[in-house]
């Protein structure tokens, strides 16, 4: 059922820009190497950051205690821990926010919402709790003995929160879908492609075979399957990753581009056909200069930026009046 409140489509506007925040913000932590700076999970205590010298000096003395700290960063003072505390401390944060900017309006909808769309927005609700637990337990895999979280546990963390995002972004565009197998296809294979950089980044397979489009001077690489059993090469091996991330960027860039060709004549698509090949070929340009340059923080973080404006709009391209 289409929404008709404007209240409401504020509302879910508004929670859907959070929700794409929080994936830039994560990945601005990822990328900093933020992530496993908070050894403790409080999720209500923790809303108040360390306001004395004391407070500090015991967060401090906390993350001495991980292996993150012993392994990589045993010559930190407290003035640098202090910044990468602060990138994850702001994106705990914002997921509180977002929780409370979608829980608290809901529960005042509730009675204007019908009996389907309580329910939409229930399971909306129930992913955003378990998305705080999921990121925790991504988090906790990185204070054990390795200094770096689980790639799976990373994966995991993305993909709830693309869910999460093309929920609300369908409920707020308007009209029904009037899309073909074709099309959902398309979007199974990009959020297929987001995955797999969530895998590149766990690994930071990024930072190998830094050339394109060969990989070692070749074209297919040895070592693909270097791994027994042979499944553990697409999730392990950073090899294998690395020319997944290559092979499905290219099949999206060129199915994305077809696709859009193929909607250009509606009338209601057109627009959307213009963004999401314009999108797609920055896409493809920024993921082979971010490999070319060893992953720089801004180019980086524009890639995985420009990947979930491509996941918008193309849950946006599905539906039409």
């Amino acid at each position: 059922m289409e929404i008709e409140n404007k209240s409401i489509l504020i509302w879910l506007a508004i929670c859907a820009v959070l929700v794409y925040a929080m994936i830039v913000v994560g990945g601005y932590t990822r990328l900093t190497h933020s992530g496993l700076s908070i050894v403790e999970w409080k999720p209500i205590s923790g809303t108040i950051p360390p306001l004395s010298m004391e407070s500090w000096q015991e967060e401090f003395e906390q993350y001495k205690l991980s292996p993150e700290f012993k392994i990589i960063n045993s010559t930190m003072d407290i003035s640098s821990f202090k910044q990468i505390f602060w990138v994850e401390y702001i994106h705990r944060l914002l997921g509180r926010l977002t929780g409370l900017v979608f829980l608290l309006p809901f529960l005042y909808f509730y009675r204007r919402l019908s009996s389907s769309q309580v329910k939409y927005f229930s399971f909306i609700a129930l992913l955003m709790g378990a998305q705080g637990a999921i990121g925790w337990f991504m988090v906790k895999s990185g204070l054990s003995s390795e200094p770096s979280v689980s790639q799976y546990r990373l994966a995991l963390h993305l993909v709830v929160a693309c869910v999460i995002l093309s929920l609300l972004v369908w409920k707020i565009t308007p009209g029904r879908s009037t899309s073909s197998r074709y099309a959902y296809f398309s979007l199974f294979l990009l959020l297929l492609q987001i995955t797999s950089g969530a895998f590149v980044a766990g690994l930071n397979a990024g930072l190998v075979y830094n050339s394109f489009p060969l990989m070692d001077g070749e074209l297919i690489p040895k070592g693909l399957l270097i791994m027994k059993p042979s499944y553990l090469n697409l999730f392990e091996n950073v090899t294998m990753v690395q020319f997944i991330h290559r092979f499905l960027g290219v099949i999206n860039c060129i199915n994305l581009l077809a696709y859009s060709y193929k909607i250009f004549n509606l009338e209601t698509k057109k627009k959307n056909a213009i963004i999401l090949s314009g999108l797609i070929t920055i896409q493809l340009l920024l993921g082979i200069f971010t490999l070319l340059l060893q992953t720089p923080l801004f180019l980086a973080l524009m890639h995985q930026a420009v990947a979930i404006l491509l996941l918008i709009t193309m849950v946006i391209s599905l539906k039409g009046k």
